[in-house]
């Protein structure tokens, strides 16, 4: 399990990440369901735009599930949102399980990522956790030459 920023790091780009907005909203069905708490029960909405030699890369839209992470809405809304969870919350996240597919970029996708019409995008669904809570739940959308995926696969 690596951020963004680790990830750029091991490829030699220098990563960066900006808060686009963020807000406490209530969770929805769907999103009750995918972090596994009651409908209707306040999360933490976050949209982050990375970028790789300053060059947008990827947008996120990530949801926090606020009970299992509490003074983490204490001080200044950071970017830097797995940090915070370390150090404001002393919450860690040990787990990921990730779902990748090849989408459309959307139009608000293609202006912020600089993209043409149409354009194709690698979107990852996460969710994350921290023993067997689920703490996020996000999707990423990647240019696809920003993050060519590389996996090592042995048989045993």
């Amino acid at each position: 399990m690596r951020t963004f920023a680790e990830e750029m790091r091991l490829r030699h780009r220098t990563p960066s990440v900006r808060l686009i907005r963020h807000e406490v909203v209530k969770a929805t069905n769907l999103l009750a369901r995918e972090l596994r708490i009651e409908p209707g029960e306040e999360i933490l909405y976050l949209q982050r735009l990375h970028s790789a030699d300053e060059a947008p890369a990827a947008v996120e839209e990530m949801y926090v599930a606020l009970r299992r992470v509490p003074g983490l809405l204490e001080g200044r809304p950071s970017a830097q949102i797995e940090k915070h969870l370390a150090e404001r919350c002393n919450v860690s996240l040990d787990r990921s399980l990730e779902q990748i597919e090849a989408v459309t970029a959307t139009l608000l996708q293609e202006r912020m990522l600089n993209l043409n019409s149409k354009a194709a995008l690698l979107q990852i669904v996460r969710h994350q956790f921290s023993g067997d809570n689920v703490v996020i739940f996000s999707g990423t959308f990647y240019r696809p030459e920003a993050f060519p995926i590389r996996l090592d696969l042995r048989r045993h």
